[in-house]
């Protein structure tokens, strides 16, 4: 049996961050691999039942890099970071029955590790936030 080669990287594929929702009905997680072509790391926000009781779907398109899913406290929405209109992953609101996401913020940094308030009206998250200076 012979050992990996560097180009089996693309043949791998990862999950990671799974999110149960507020009615446990539901699991959103994310699935990633690699691009061949542009040797980019891709990622997508997949739905699937707790029970098992049907096969999981895509919920986001996954062309560069979904990632955080986040379910508003009614279960209605999920909050995610994306790259798919920017280098730098920004915040994005979706509702789960589908639909076109809404691009929350346009910062000049990453957004990462969104979380909702309780009563869903507010979504926190964290972003680097440099000195005037840092731009001289």
């Amino acid at each position: 049996m012979s050992g990996m080669i560097p180009e089996d990287v693309y043949e791998l594929t990862g999950v990671a961050d799974p999110r149960l929702s507020p009615d446990g009905s539901t699991v959103a997680y994310v699935v990633w691999s690699t691009d061949r072509d542009s040797s980019e790391y891709r990622s997508s926000i997949w739905l699937a039942p707790s029970d098992g009781s049907h096969e999981p779907i895509r919920f986001t398109a996954g062309t560069k890099r979904d990632a955080s899913p986040r379910w508003s406290p009614d279960g209605s929405e999920l909050a995610f970071t994306s790259t798919r209109d920017d280098k730098h992953a920004q915040l994005y609101v979706m509702p789960v029955s589908g639909g076109e996401p809404r691009r929350l913020t346009r910062l000049k940094d990453e957004v990462a590790d969104p979380c909702w308030s309780p009563h869903g009206a507010h979504i926190a998250f964290s972003t680097r936030v440099p000195d005037v200076a840092y731009e001289e």
